[in-house]
């Protein structure tokens, strides 16, 4: 606009020169007014300068900022994943064990066998363990069951009896007994008792002790 106003001035100084038109003070505040807008236009142009001097550092402090801002993003996202991976091992690590576990064939007088028991023998099958030390569980109260999985990797089960279920690997499948206990960290020692109702089949068991959905531990029998 500054150098729009200049030319129009001097355009004007122009036609009062052609047609004779002008006096000594025309001309002086012509060429004061033209020195005057070229004075702004000057200052105009330090000013712009300036700016653009300013926009270079703050879009040199933007990228900064965006920059150190990646940066803590970056950070904060590799703290939370450590985070959740420590809170993932200390769940690890809380979990109870099964220890010193015992299977146990009982014949309809009380006689007991282990391990491997003839089918005509077994009246109930009792399963005993110690829930191992473990000093950073807490202590809280726990639903422990088990599930005895015969030959053909089906688990016995009657809900009136006492079974109930459990999520593994996002399937509800069916357990054999249960027990609500206080976990206290006193290595608690635990016996369940089964009792089919009818003769067993042949072949290799396997008792799984469970809480929470994860395996405490399991052990092997052979029915022969």
């Amino acid at each position: 606009d500054l150098e729009v106003a200049i030319q129009e001035l001097e355009e004007e100084k122009k036609n009062l020169v052609t047609r004779g038109e002008y006096t000594a003070i025309q001309m002086t505040s012509l060429r004061d007014r033209v020195e005057g807008y070229r004075e702004l236009l000057v200052m105009k142009d330090e000013e712009i300068a300036k700016l653009k001097t300013m926009n270079d550092v703050l879009v040199t402090e933007n990228t900064n900022l965006k920059t150190t801002a990646n940066e803590l993003n970056a950070a904060l996202s590799q703290e939370q994943l450590n985070r959740k991976e420590l809170e993932s091992k200390v769940e690890v690590a809380q979990r109870l064990k099964a220890e010193n576990i015992k299977v146990l064939a009982v014949n309809s007088n009380g006689k007991i066998r282990e391990n491997e028991f003839k089918a005509r023998f077994i009246n109930k099958v009792r399963v005993e363990f110690n829930i191992g030390d473990n000093p950073i569980a807490p202590i809280e109260g726990k639903e422990i069951m088990i599930r005895i999985v015969d030959p053909n990797n089906n688990p016995l089960f009657d809900l009136a009896e006492g079974g109930g279920t459990i999520m593994l690997d996002g399937r509800e499948e069916f357990t054999t007994l249960g027990q609500q206990i206080l976990f206290d960290n006193t290595q608690q020692k635990l016996t369940f008792e089964y009792e089919k109702g009818s003769e067993f089949e042949l072949g290799r068991y396997v008792v799984q002790i469970y809480t929470d959905d994860y395996l405490m531990g399991e052990h092997p029998f052979l029915i022969k």
